[in-house]
């Protein structure tokens, strides 16, 4: 898709903002383990490189995930800023190592930037901790594509459909579906409720 002339931005996720799915793990904030340690919640997101320009979302401190992060490498994660100031009020999260768990156990990880809050669920809750780790370090099944760039909707789709045809004919492709919408749906309550009054 990133070879569609107008495309921008692509990469892959396993939970986009306000699509009502939810991953939830927990992660420990120091790598070594202490006595009765209890592991804090955080929401956890396997992501390819681009991810974060994708979507628009901000890196507030350190760098983006790169291509040279796969399971040879170093095991890394970009924490989200809530999570961080959380954590570590008042100095940086880029260099921590802290423990995260997940489908393959506990992993040491060392933190290499700080994303902007996302809201996943709704556009009313609260900033919630998220983790970002690299997919080539924790591969899931079910991931979403996300595209960046001009008149995505109406006149891309077509080619964004063939381009993930000529690369393998066998990955199922569902609806592609708008962040406008996503948004509109998120507060779609909300917007019925002051109609009515």
């Amino acid at each position: 898709a990133q070879s569609v002339p107008g495309v921008e931005h692509v990469a892959l996720g396993t939970n986009l903002p306000l699509g009502g799915a939810r991953m939830t793990f927990g992660f420990f904030p120091r790598e070594m383990p202490a006595p009765n340690e209890e592991s804090l919640p955080a929401e956890y997101h396997s992501v390819s490189p681009d991810y974060f320009r994708a979507l628009g979302v901000p890196l507030l401190q350190g760098r983006d995930f790169v291509p040279q992060d796969d399971a040879s490498a170093i095991p890394v994660v970009i924490v989200s800023h809530a999570l961080a100031q959380g954590r570590w009020p008042g100095g940086s999260a880029i260099g921590r190592r802290i423990r995260t768990i997940s489908q393959s156990g506990i992993t040491v990880r060392e933190v290499v930037g700080v994303a902007g809050d996302v809201k996943h669920a709704r556009l009313t809750e609260p900033a919630q901790a998220q983790l970002y780790v690299p997919y080539a370090q924790d591969s899931w099944p079910l991931l979403t594509l996300v595209v960046r760039g001009r008149q995505v909707d109406g006149i891309l789709l077509p080619e964004i459909r063939r381009a993930i045809g000529d690369l393998d004919r066998t990955i199922p492709v569902g609806a592609f579906v708008g962040m406008g919408h996503r948004i509109d749906a998120s507060i779609a309550i909300e917007r019925f409720q002051m109609q009515l009054l």
